[in-house]
């Protein structure tokens, strides 16, 4: 089996909201991607606006979950999944220290590619759209969905049953899309989410690699003015070619 850097692009954006524009204050939301041999990830967060310090949580909200699953793929032992997310808490309140929880409270959804297997969680909102050979998965606070939750966060009270968490397998993976509440909530419906997932990410694969980051940031920006106002942030990883 080839490499799954071979066979996998990664690409992601995020942009201001209009009232974060306006007032001048930081994009509150954080993404990462990282894709090399057999380990594929993309983390986005979204940190809470009425927290002092969310933008902060959000960061080392995606920094933290990408180190804990570096350190699963180089576990002989194999932690479970409930080991590595209290570890993963762990360590986001070891990174934004002195700053407390509460006041750094962030979402966090996450899909990471290991070898064969596919880990996909989603805590608090936003929403996760992943298309396998058999067809749709959406996890979001859609009541269309049997993964959907009450809106969760990382904060001083986040629990292991706060999480959505799902494992596919690899081969049967085409792409999986991630995106904040600033864009899942303009997004009504379920059938809606796929339809935009799916034309979304045949548009950015079929872009040239050094012009992704701009086209996803300019749809961002375009996003209509009477929708949601919110930041918002983009992520996904596919297969090279859909």
């Amino acid at each position: 089996m080839n490499k799954l850097n071979q066979r996998f692009v990664v690409y992601g954006g995020s942009v201001k909201g209009a009232g974060h524009k306006r007032n001048l204050q930081p994009n509150q939301d954080f993404f990462l991607t990282e894709i090399h041999h057999n380990f594929v990830s993309v983390v986005v967060s979204d940190g809470l606006g009425s927290k002092p310090y969310s933008d902060t949580g959000s960061y080392w909200a995606c920094k933290c979950l990408n180190q804990v699953f570096h350190e699963f793929q180089n576990d002989a032992k194999k932690a479970s999944l409930t080991s590595l997310l209290k570890f993963h808490k762990a360590l986001w309140e070891y990174k934004i220290a002195p700053y407390n929880p509460d006041d750094c409270s962030a979402t966090l959804l996450f899909a990471v590619v290991l070898g064969e297997q596919v880990y996909l969680g989603r805590l608090g909102d936003g929403m996760i759209c992943l298309k396998q050979k058999s067809g749709f998965t959406i996890l979001t606070d859609s009541k269309e969905s049997s993964f959907s939750n009450i809106t969760s966060c990382l904060n001083n009270k986040t629990r292991f049953s706060d999480w959505n968490l799902m494992v596919c397998e690899t081969r049967d993976l085409e792409f999986v899309l991630l995106a904040t509440d600033g864009i899942s909530d303009d997004i009504e419906t379920n059938e809606k989410k796929e339809d935009f997932a799916f034309e979304f990410n045949r548009m950015i694969v079929n872009t040239k690699n050094c012009s992704r980051t701009k086209k996803i940031c300019s749809i961002l920006n375009d996003w209509p003015p009477n929708f949601n106002g919110d930041d918002k942030t983009i992520a996904a990883i596919s297969l090279k070619r859909v």
